[in-house]
């Protein structure tokens, strides 16, 4: 038997010499670029499901930006300012939203039960027709169990909502403000996320992202005004037709709100008032009630639709049915409502990213192997190989970090009080102080004022904590006795109680924890200087000198956004509790400290103290008191929220405040409270560290390219002088 010749090929197709024939080369090629793209893909989704509360916010904000944004630029055209705009048109969407919120919790909500029951009432009557006319009675079984699952998934969403009512009014809020900062700012946001570095890639990424916005602002603008035309018109015939107006009212309401579902929620919406109107007033009825709503139909799928839609969300009916399901299992009835404007955003931006991923030919078909692979397919593949392996190494780092709390909490804390008192020591060695001498009297003067002020405020909350949460949830439930009012006073007093006793437990640890903090406050004041220059030493040329640069400007950071954030919250409090004072009211101390330390939760921690101590006017307080309280609260958020807040963080950290209420929900979902306090100045020091620390991964031409300039070098320290003079520049604080 003769072997094959070099140049036949062997039994299944591969030339000889090769282990695999050339169609299983090219598709595994293909494949594993594939796989690696899911893989990304299912990490972001997963990163994105964690961070619920901040996602939602800012696809709420997104949609609604983005449905409202052609009236922000009619304003600016006309000579309005950006941020006179953005607010004017902000408060209207606001009103607009709030009004159609109103109309669906007055008029829909209490009349659930009433048309679960006309639903029983009609499908009962169709089991008695099948019955008398000799119809397979599996049909009328069939339709009675898809309403009863109908009713119970129903019923669970419901509950589910209820049970997240205070994740729902913090997304409302969120959102509300995100929309205001995307609304005003966006444009700018976008054209610096898109340098011109990108040359060519810059234009059709901008045109994509134009287009994504077009067909989401215009698919929910008509949805909205299809939805009010079935709304208002079923209303009509419906009472025409005999129905009572109290039952007609919450079934056009919830015509409106399945408008926005395409397809599907139509029919459940047709299919709901029919069985309605039949178990209610009959079948002549329904009859007639059915060629109206066919007659409607024709007329406004003809006519008025395309008017209203025209090309703003070209989606297949197939695609549409697929990601209905994909977004009610993702997200349940939120994902129904979000699903179609963020597929309609993807199929708008696919075309964009093919085109900039693919900016040279497939390469040639080599001898012997498949097709080349498509560009854009390979640069996907590549990026996310390789960004699936940046967050594997994420993830261990956070692994090993979590096993070792007491060493990650201590060093912490040293960090970032080390940072915040590095200033003081910098003015005592400039007045000849010796470092050790400097380091040591910051330390103990900066720690007794916070171990001081943490014993005073959690002494002052444990010894009036039942009052302050009483006080507090009287004046909340004053001003509404709602279920859902008292719920939320019930979860936040019995968090806050939770949180004091769960303290109290660990004291043991937490002063173990204060005490290692100290100690590594001092070392790193003392000794910072000359561990991080062992750290940049490792680091040879230029790429020393970036990273040290990189190194101060965090500390700088990050010690100019506690002092900055310190010195609001102390503003609040003190403010908050001289005019409490003023005022008569109780509960002073307790209410200024935990404002106090609230504050260091931007924007969000010192609205809820201003709150706190509103509530406590409006239980204990004259109609005078209340009437006070009430305008210095909204007064002191909002000139603290709209002006002096954005106006510090900016130069603290260098933030949008849209950022800034991004990072805290997230940093909240992450790390719990710890988390809200950490993540603004962490990615404060992201954001100002960034472009250093890729410069360093870098060669020097994309290094000047991102830095602008490589940063000049800085004379080394000379042997004699361990401790070089600050003058040199600002110590870090960590090794």
């Amino acid at each position: 038997m003769m072997p094959p010749m070099d140049d036949a090929p062997l039994a299944d197709g591969a030339p000889h010499g090769e282990l695999t024939p050339p169609w299983l080369s090219w598709l595994a090629g293909v494949g594993w670029r594939i796989l690696a793209t899911i893989g990304f893909a299912l990490v972001v989704l997963w990163l994105a499901i964690q961070l619920s509360t901040t996602t939602a916010s800012i696809l709420v904000a997104g949609i609604v930006a983005a449905t409202f944004a052609p009236y922000v630029m009619s304003l600016r055209a006309r000579g309005w300012g950006r941020g006179k705009a953005a607010g004017a048109v902000t408060v209207g969407a606001g009103l607009i939203i709030i009004g159609i919120a109103t109309v669906i919790v007055v008029a829909f909500v209490p009349q659930i039960q009433a048309m679960f029951d006309g639903i029983t009432a009609g499908v009962q009557k169709l089991q008695t027709v099948a019955a008398d006319v000799t119809l397979p009675p599996e049909y009328a079984a069939m339709l009675a169990k898809v309403v009863e699952d109908l009713k119970t998934w129903v019923s669970t969403q419901a509950a589910a909502v209820a049970n997240l009512a205070a994740v729902v009014v913090t997304i409302t809020i969120l959102a509300g403000l995100l929309t205001f900062y995307f609304l005003q700012d966006g444009d700018k946001a976008f054209a610096w996320a898109l340098p011109d570095s990108l040359g060519w890639r810059r234009q059709p990424i901008h045109d994509a992202a134009v287009d994504a916005m077009a067909r989401v602002g215009g698919y929910l603008r008509g949805s909205a005004i299809l939805g009010a035309v079935y709304g208002v018109t079923d209303f009509v015939f419906l009472v025409l037709v005999g129905l009572p107006a109290i039952l007609a009212a919450p079934l056009s309401v919830l015509v409106f709100m399945a408008n926005f579902i395409p397809y599907i929620g139509g029919i459940i919406a047709t299919g709901v008032i029919l069985l309605i109107t039949y178990g209610t007033v009959g079948g002549p009825a329904t009859f007639i009630l059915f060629v109206l709503l066919a007659i409607r139909n024709l007329i406004v799928s003809n006519g008025l639709r395309p008017v209203v839609y025209g090309k703003t969300v070209d989606l297949h009916p197939a695609v549409i049915l697929m990601v209905l399901p994909a977004g009610a299992a993702l997200a349940g009835i939120f994902g129904l409502f979000v699903a179609i404007p963020v597929a309609a955003a993807m199929v708008a931006v696919s075309g964009a990213v093919v085109s900039v991923l693919s900016d040279a030919e497939p390469p040639p078909r080599t001898p012997g192997h498949g097709p080349g692979i498509p560009v854009w397919v390979d640069r996907l593949g590549q990026w996310s190989i390789r960004f699936l392996v940046v967050a594997g190494l994420g993830a261990a780092f956070l692994f090993v970090l979590g096993a070792v709390p007491l060493v990650v909490a201590t060093g912490t804390i040293g960090i970032i009080l080390a940072a915040t008192f590095a200033p003081g020591v910098r003015v005592l060695r400039k007045r000849g102080w010796g470092p050790g001498r400097a380091a040591l009297f910051v330390t103990i003067a900066g720690w007794g004022i916070a171990i001081a002020v943490v014993v005073i405020s959690t002494a002052a909350l444990l010894a009036q904590a039942p009052e302050l949460i009483a006080t507090s949830g009287g004046g909340a439930t004053s001003i509404s006795d709602s279920d859902l009012v008292k719920g939320l006073v019930s979860d936040v007093g019995s968090g806050l109680i939770g949180t004091l006793t769960s303290i109290l437990q660990s004291i043991a640890g937490l002063a173990v924890t204060l005490l290692l903090g100290a100690l590594l406050t001092f070392y790193f004041l003392r000794d910072g200087n000359k561990g991080w220059s062992s750290i940049t030493k490792r680091f040879h040329g230029w790429r020393g000198e970036t990273v040290d640069h990189a190194g101060r400007k965090a500390i700088s950071v990050l010690s100019g956004y506690m002092i900055s954030t310190g010195a609001l919250s102390a503003f609040g409090a003190i403010s908050q509790a001289i005019i409490m004072a003023v005022l008569g009211l109780p509960l002073i101390l307790p209410i200024a400290f935990l404002s106090f330390i609230l504050g260091f939760i931007p924007y969000i921690g010192s609205a809820i103290g201003t709150i706190l101590a509103f509530l406590v006017a409006v239980k204990v307080g004259s109609t005078q008191d209340i009437v006070i309280m009430g305008i210095w609260t909204v007064v002191f958020n909002i000139v603290q929220g709209s002006f002096v807040a954005p106006i510090v963080y900016g130069k603290a950290v260098s933030l949008h405040p849209a950022v800034v209420l991004i990072c805290i929900p997230a940093g909240g979902q992450l790390a719990g409270v710890m988390g809200m306090f950490l993540a603004v100045p962490l990615v404060g020091i992201v954001s100002a560290t960034w472009r250093s620390l890729i410069a360093v991964m870098s060669d020097r031409q994309h290094a000047v390219a991102l830095v602008g300039s490589i940063p000049p070098p800085q004379a080394p320290p000379a042997e004699s002088d361990p401790d070089p003079p600050p003058e040199t520049g600002p110590a870090p604080a960590s090794a």
